[in-house]
């Protein structure tokens, strides 16, 4: 049974949105950072592309066992936290894209 992490996301003009992980209990540790990465990128992709379109419902990622495939508001996540690092920032590749 998946158990949820969620954080919250504060949107341009200072609402909230939610930032859930459904992981598997035995892959929670680590769960939190990638939330928090999600957070960052959302930040940062508004910068560039707006704000996210969804943000009455939520920005989701749920642990698979393959890969990943984006969806509107859940992505499908399953690169194992294999982080990678770019001028000094740890990211997660396969989030950044889905």
């Amino acid at each position: 049974m998946y158990e949820i992490i969620e954080e919250k996301y504060t949107t341009n003009d200072g609402g909230g949105m939610p930032v859930q992980f459904s992981v598997l209990p035995q892959s929670r540790a680590g769960g939190e950072q990638l939330v928090h990465m999600a957070i960052d990128m959302l930040t940062i992709y508004r910068k560039y592309f707006g704000e996210f379109p969804f943000i009455r419902e939520k920005f989701g990622l749920v642990q698979t066992d393959y890969l990943g495939m984006e969806h509107q508001t859940i992505n499908a996540y399953g690169n194992n936290y294999r982080y990678e690092y770019f001028a000094g920032v740890e990211f997660d590749w396969l989030m950044l894209h889905e």
